[in-house]
């Protein structure tokens, strides 16, 4: 973790800040007649002098002058110097670019051990807080989603059925059959099944087909198999057009059966693999501040308006 945000805070502090200003060569269709006059300066509108007016506004809202060696600076002109080295490459300039160097990997190795300190044990930052990275303590976390998942599924099962339109003489639809009829069965879903071009299922697995061409313009079906989770009042929710797992079909499942009201936001957190939701919006956060003043709050004010100190 430490030596990743070192790489990303030096990389921040190499990359230049911005395009080289154009040069003489790249305007060599001017030839020797590179002079121009300057244009008449255009006359000022009334949102130019506003625009003057906020300009002026973040400049008295400044820390002050840039400080030598900041890294705001360091990333201005650390190339510079390093152009300098190359282009004159004596034993001063080159020790003048290692030295800054030097400097910019100080300061990010500085920051990452304090980001490090900073996450630890903060149950917002701290990534164990939610998810263990211990193995026995992923495994608990796992073991406790899979029967959660289980209930809630077999809970979905109990209020909705699944709709499924296939092919018969899809050789998609026919090799997914199998797969479906296993997750039907694990779970105990009550299942439609609607053939587009026929009455009866070549695998011999589904014994209730109804034939029904309509079905592909009712329902835009564009890719058989086509699965859709179905509440008993009638309201429909598209789960997949093609061929996936017994997983990933039950995850798309709880995921419909919650836009469905089937199931609440509660009971789908808790088939997650993770050990806590956690959320700073949930805690409660203060943006009642003005974000057009032109002044940026300091850190001590953001973490007063995200309720943290």
């Amino acid at each position: 973790m430490i030596r990743k945000v070192i790489i990303e805070c030096l990389l921040l502090a190499v990359l230049p800040a911005g395009p080289a200003a154009e040069t003489f060569y790249d305007r060599g269709d001017e030839g020797w007649f590179f002079y121009k006059s300057p244009p008449d300066p255009e006359p000022k509108t009334a949102d130019d002098e506003s625009q003057s007016q906020v300009a002026a506004a973040d400049q008295l809202n400044d820390d002050g002058p840039e400080k030598i060696f900041s890294v705001s600076w360091l990333k201005k002109n650390l190339e510079h110097y390093r152009n300098i080295a190359i282009d004159d490459p004596t034993e001063e300039n080159i020790r003048a670019y290692l030295y800054l160097q030097r400097l910019v990997l100080e300061k990010s190795s500085r920051f990452a051990r304090m980001f490090q300190q900073v996450i630890t044990g903060d149950p917002y930052l701290d990534a164990v807080s939610t998810r263990p990275i211990a193995t026995w303590g992923s495994n608990l976390v796992d073991s406790r989603a899979q029967k959660m998942r289980q209930s809630v599924l077999e809970k979905i099962a109990k209020n909705a059925g699944i709709l499924y339109i296939f092919s018969s003489d899809d050789f998609y639809s026919t090799s997914f059959t199998p797969v479906f009829a296993g997750f039907v069965r694990r779970y105990g879903f009550e299942v439609k099944e609607v053939s587009l071009d026929s009455s009866s299922d070549p695998a011999g697995i589904l014994d209730r087909v109804q034939y029904d061409p309509r079905a592909r313009a009712a329902f835009a079906v564009r890719v058989t198999p086509a699965l859709f989770l179905m509440t008993a009042g009638g309201k429909t929710a598209p789960l997949v057009q093609g061929l996936v797992s017994q997983d990933d079909l039950a995850r798309r499942v709880l995921s419909a059966a919650v836009r469905l009201g089937v199931v609440g936001e509660d009971e789908y957190v808790q088939t997650g693999a993770v050990q806590n939701e956690i959320s700073l919006e949930e805690k409660g956060i203060d943006s009642t501040g003005n974000a057009d003043s032109g002044r940026l709050p300091s850190p001590e004010k953001i973490l007063k308006m995200l309720k943290q100190e």
